[in-house]
């Protein structure tokens, strides 16, 4: 997504950073939350333009060396860290030392900030954030830090009460169509579908138009749950295995089946719902339905949650897959 599309209806935020920039009073330390696909990293990419621009200008120029060297990934004083365990999708602790504590004591190559972006905060060890507790607390002069997250809850209370908290909010209906509009999509049908999807964060709805692996994981999440839902028992062994090679994408697995059923259950309670997540499988849900009842329903909803709590518990996933699966089966 471009920088500039993260600030559509980010007002606030956008405001934010102009004052204390033009002020010249930035903290040392944000956090930047919200839901995934909701644009933390353009918007992050925007900030940093913002701050290595040698135009200083509220657009960046895109053609001065600090622009440049930020569209080609290659400026010195900017670290970029994700996760390093593709098992896992966990940050450990070695990783946030090495990159971080050791890193930061050394001065910025270019002068002005050094910045430090973590991205998928919430997945940092216990171990790794009080690692970085401890740049937290003593922060060099030149270091600014960046937390992007999606999960406040999975933060340390003593890592989230040294941070600034920035929060972008969902876009509105027309927010995601302006957005996906400015990516070509002009079809009517198109725009409701990917919208609906996106659910107020253009990430998701431009990830499903681009293709790749995120139109792989929709396909099949839908190829699962309307086996389920037809009462195709003899698959569930074989979803219960593609799903476990997705193990790190199971809370996004998770939010799928709940907006599934959510509009499974509002079909049956209104006969023309203002908003639905699935608008083009809404044949498909009103036969479901049938078949589940209005309790039915619920007892999905109800095992959605409790699977999504077993995985803030730290449960067995193969186990927590298998359950979820014979729970959601008709």
């Amino acid at each position: 997504m471009p920088a500039y599309e993260a600030l559509i209806e980010q007002n606030s935020i956008r405001t934010y950073f102009s004052k204390v920039l033009e002020k010249k009073r930035l903290s040392h330390a944000y956090m930047l939350s919200g839901a995934a696909g909701s644009g933390k990293s353009a918007l992050m990419t925007h900030i940093l333009f913002r701050l290595f621009c040698e135009h200083r200008q509220e657009e960046p120029c895109l053609s001065c060396p600090g622009c440049k060297k930020i569209l080609a990934d290659s400026h010195l004083d900017i670290k970029w860290i994700k996760t390093d365990n593709k098992k896992t999708g966990s940050i450990g602790v070695n990783v946030i030392r090495q990159r971080v504590c050791e890193d930061s004591v050394l001065r910025p190559f270019h002068g002005g900030y050094k910045v430090y972006v973590i991205e998928g905060a919430e997945r940092m060890t216990a171990e790794a954030q009080n690692a970085l507790l401890k740049a937290l607390e003593e922060p060099p002069s030149y270091a600014l830090f960046f937390l992007l997250c999606s999960n406040e809850s999975a933060l340390l209370e003593t890592v989230k009460s040294r941070l600034i908290r920035l929060r972008l909010s969902p876009l509105s209906r027309e927010g995601m169509e302006e957005v996906l509009k400015r990516h070509g999509v002009s079809d009517p049908r198109r725009l409701e579908e990917l919208s609906a999807y996106g659910s107020g964060n253009p990430g998701l709805g431009l990830e499903l138009l681009a293709g790749g692996k995120r139109k792989d994981r929709y396909e099949e999440n839908l190829r699962i749950l309307l086996s389920i839902g037809e009462g195709k028992g003899k698959e569930l062994s074989v979803f219960g295995s593609w799903l476990l090679k997705r193990e790190k994408d199971l809370p996004d697995f998770i939010d799928f089946c709940r907006r599934w059923y959510r509009d499974m259950l509002v079909l049956r309670q209104w006969e023309e719902p203002v908003h639905l997540y699935f608008p083009s499988w809404r044949k498909e849900l009103l036969s479901l339905g049938r078949g589940y009842g209005e309790r039915g329903i619920w007892k999905a909803l109800a095992a959605i949650d409790r699977a999504d709590e077993n995985i803030r518990l730290q449960a067995n996933r193969e186990l927590l897959i298998n359950q979820l699966l014979l729970d959601l089966y008709r």
